[in-house]
Order: C-alpha cells, then sequence, then structure tokens
C-alpha cells in the first residue's frame, strides 16, 4: 500500500518537509515518520527509499539514489545527502577520492554492510556503531525555534562528546546504538538519553578542552 501511495505523497509539496539547520538525514526522515504519522516504521522507509528497511542506517544509510528520485530531488542530489547529512562529511578529510568514491556508491546503491570496513572503522578506536548523541539545551532551543527535537550532525561525529555552542556534555541514546531497534526511526528524546559515558570519565575537563580544540577545526 505504501509503495503505491508514494507518488502520490510526492505530488503534494507541503507533505515533504525541508531540512532544518545542520540536520542529520536520519533526522530529517525520523520527522517525516512522525509528520506522516505511521504506525510502522517501514512504511516511511518504503515510500521514501523503495524497501521496509532501506534508508533506516543514522550514519551511513543506503539507497540515497532511489530516496533523490522519489524526493524529487528536492532535498539534495545522492552525493550531496551523503556528504552534507551523514557521517560520511566526517570521514571525508582522513580517506582518498578513490575510497569517498566508493562509499557513496555503496550508499547510492542497496547495501552498505562493507562500508565501515572499507573506511577501517572495524579496526579502529572509535566505536563503529556510532551512538546517535545530543545535547539537551539544543533540543530545547529547537523545540521552541522549529517545533522540533532532532539530531544535530555536528553532535554525532566520533570523538565528540560535548556541545560546542553549549559545552553541556552530549547525551547518548540508548536505541540504535547495539542493533536494538535497528529499524527504528526516532528523534531525541530524553527518556531514551543517558550520561553514563560520562559517570565512566575520569576527566571531565580534559575532555572539555579537547572539544574546544577540536571544535575550532570543525
Amino acid at each position: 500500500m505504501a509503495e503505491s501511495a508514494s507518488a502520490e505523497l510526492f505530488d503534494l509539496p507541503p507533505s515533504l518537509l525541508s531540512w532544518l539547520p545542520g540536520e542529520t538525514l536520519f533526522s530529517l526522515v525520523s520527522r517525516q515518520h512522525a509528520f506522516w504519522g505511521y504506525p510502522g516504521a517501514s512504511e516511511t522507509s518504503t515510500i521514501m527509499f523503495g524497501r521496509r528497511h532501506a534508508g533506516t542506517q543514522h550514519d551511513f544509510p543506503n539507497a540515497l539514489d532511489e530516496f533523490s528520485a522519489r524526493t524529487g530531488g528536492v532535498l539534495g542530489a545522492p552525493d550531496d545527502l551523503a556528504l552534507n547529512h551523514t557521517l560520511l562529511s566526517y570521514y571525508r578529510p582522513f580517506s582518498s577520492d578513490g575510497l569517498i568514491s566508493d562509499c557513496l556508491a555503496m550508499m547510492r546503491g542497496k547495501s552498505v554492510s562493507h562500508l565501515k570496513y572499507r573506511l577501517g572503522l572495524l579496526t579502529s578506536r572509535f566505536r563503529a556503531n556510532h551512538p546517535l548523541k545530543a545535547c539537551t539545551v539544543c533540543m530545547d532551543q529547537d523545540v521552541a525555534e522549529t517545533g522540533w527535537a532532532y539530531w544535530h550532525l555536528e553532535h554525532q561525529y566520533p570523538g565528540i562528546w560535548f556541545c560546542a555552542r553549549h559545552a553541556e556534555p552530549l547525551y547518548e541514546a540508548t536505541i540504535k546504538s547495539t542493533g536494538v531497534n535497528r529499524f527504528l526511526w526516532a528523534l531525541p528524546d530524553r527518556r531514551h538519553l543517558t550520561l553514563d559515558w560520562l559517570e565512566k570519565s575520569a576527566d571531565e575537563q580534559t575532555l572539555s578542552r579537547t572539544l574546544t580544540t577540536i571544535s575550532k577545526y570543525l
């Protein structure tokens, strides 16, 4: 049913949400899912990405060609989506043009199963699962200014655990972190956010100084 309805939905521009400042693709589609009110995540995935579980990876989504085609390109071309609204933007400066081209091809297609291996993440000191993170101060401001709490790309970068704007620790989402609710569309929600990582940290001041240094180069 969702597949047959997709063409009709996108004939109506008001039904398609627009980008919020610094928003990730996962966040935009999660807002779209909430806006439409579908009971199941697979319905939104099918409409926007062509398959039940496509596009649901919050760090490196797949099926970007299909997404761009189904949204009429108004939200961006596939490469623009990948390089400006996903974590591929973080890894681009550290990777060769050929490697980034390979990653773009995977994200545009049906599977990104080998993407993290190609980027060397499975053997790096950063966790390859890239937990979703949010600043609660940003959340409150975003709701007041836009009506939505949403995922900011700058908060998702590996190694970033403080908000550069507010110098507040970022909360880690308990969803989509270890495969739990892996196909879910979700927005920042205090019920699913934790600061457990901070309790395990021995030196909050060092982490804050590191954020300040790194933020100068982002």
